[in-house]
């Protein structure tokens, strides 16, 4: 390459360079302030009725999961444990078929 195309290249690697740098320092600045302004989310003490009604919830969806883990088990234990499947019966040949005849 030549000493001007070599120059060209540095240029736009330098001037790319600092206009991503400014535009990130501005995404930077622009998302701090907002994130300031944002109003803090204040702490809900949980009184016993409500947190009562959650253990109760979260029980009833333990024992929910564990019916459906048992029955993954179960599922799982009757196809593992499958019998040999049942034969089919063999087809007949052109000599042993039966003729259907009409109903009259």
């Amino acid at each position: 390459m030549d000493p001007e195309t070599i120059g060209k290249v540095a240029i736009i690697a330098v001037a790319s360079t600092a206009s991503f740098t400014a535009i990130g320092m501005a995404v930077h600045y622009y998302l701090h302030r907002v994130a300031n302004r944002l109003p803090t989310p204040t702490n809900v003490p949980l009184n016993d009725e409500r947190f009562a009604r959650l253990e109760l919830a979260v029980e009833s969806i333990a024992i929910e999961v564990e019916r459906i883990t048992e029955g993954q088990r179960f599922l799982t234990k009757l196809q593992t444990s499958a019998p040999d499947p049942i034969p089919l019966p063999r087809r007949a040949t052109t000599s042993e078929r039966r003729e259907i005849t009409p109903v009259t």
